[in-house]
């Protein structure tokens, strides 16, 4: 059996590839925890990594064969269809692949293994794990699912996983994970998006919140004015919310009839922690119309524009205050 030397592919993908071969006999089982050890423990001992690499080479060509010469052994194989290769998971949410491998002798093991770039970080081998991140749980449900679950996904868990099968030769499965991250937007009765929206006292405040690049919304839509929640408020009244799921997304839509200057403030909904968007509500009291939003063809009447400046103004640094952790400067 030929080896390449440490000097071409690194000590730690070497003893991981030597690992995934003869992990079957019972010597090569001892080294392998003390290589747990050395990774867990961020060992950097040359002297250490060396002695366990020479010791997995003699176990990688030492006679090992108990099957009386003639007899075919089955080899293990993927069983096709039942394993997706690419994979979607949103951020902050769990996912499990899977890994269905038939006709698996007892000698023979199933590693899932994390790929970046050209090198390889050991996760687990067969129910055990090798790996000091604590989101990942390997383990096994019959009759050939050999499963790796990944829990509060990050954007760095984006990218390949292996699934790998000691046999001889090797054979290892590729699985795509992406991570995707939620993005929210505002807009108003029309669907177009709005940072600013005025609104005339006594019309009806509506706003929608667009959720989108999402698999499935697995958190409730909220919405907030300040740090007040209005999904159950019932001590105003005239306020509702409606929400529509869709196949990649949701839509939230907000209802505040009878609107007075009381309603004004930053209005954010949210996706659990994972993401938001706000918007700044005006109320105006006087001549303008229902509803008004800055941007092209918007009109405000000369004598609430003074009146909106300072609302904006004050509420920006208001917020800037806090955002800061700084006491506001009261006016």
């Amino acid at each position: 059996m030929s080896i390449m030397g440490p000097t071409l592919i690194g000590k730690m993908d070497m003893m991981i590839i030597l690992l995934s071969v003869c992990i079957q006999a019972q010597s090569a089982k001892q080294v392998a925890h003390d290589i747990k050890d050395v990774f867990l423990k961020g060992h950097n001992d040359d002297a250490k990594l060396d002695q366990l690499l020479n010791l997995l080479r003699q176990e990688s060509t030492s006679p090992r064969s108990l099957i009386p010469e003639g007899t075919k052994q089955p080899q293990p194989y993927f069983e096709a269809g039942l394993s997706p290769a690419n994979n979607t998971v949103q951020l902050g949410a769990e996912i499990t692949l899977h890994c269905n491998v038939k006709d698996l002798s007892e000698e023979t093991k199933v590693s899932w293994l994390r790929r970046h770039g050209d090198k390889l970080s050991l996760l687990s081998v067969g129910e055990e794990k090798y790996s000091s991140e604590p989101r990942y749980s390997p383990s096994f449900r019959g009759p050939h699912d050999w499963q790796l679950r990944l829990q509060n996904a990050r954007h760095t868990d984006q990218g390949v996983f292996e699934c790998q099968v000691s046999s001889h030769p090797p054979i290892v499965q590729r699985f795509y994970l992406k991570v995707v991250v939620p993005e929210l937007e505002i807009a108003d009765e029309r669907g177009l998006p709005i940072r600013n929206k005025f609104y005339n006292s006594g019309s009806t405040i509506e706003l929608k919140c667009m959720v989108s690049k999402i698999p499935q919304p697995l958190h409730f839509i909220m919405w907030r004015v300040g740090d007040k929640v209005l999904n159950f408020d019932t001590m105003r009244g005239g306020i509702s919310v409606k929400t529509d799921v869709f196949d990649d997304g949701a839509m939230s839509r907000l209802f505040i009839a009878n609107a007075n200057q009381y309603d004004s403030g930053n209005y954010t909904c949210s996706l659990g922690e994972l993401a938001h968007a706000s918007v700044i509500v005006v109320v105006l009291n006087g001549e303008a119309p229902a509803a008004m939003h800055i941007g092209r063809g918007s009109n405000i009447s000369p004598s609430n524009v003074l009146w909106v400046m300072a609302f904006i103004s004050t509420f920006y640094t208001r917020w800037l205050c806090l955002s800061l952790s700084l006491p506001a400067t009261s006016r």
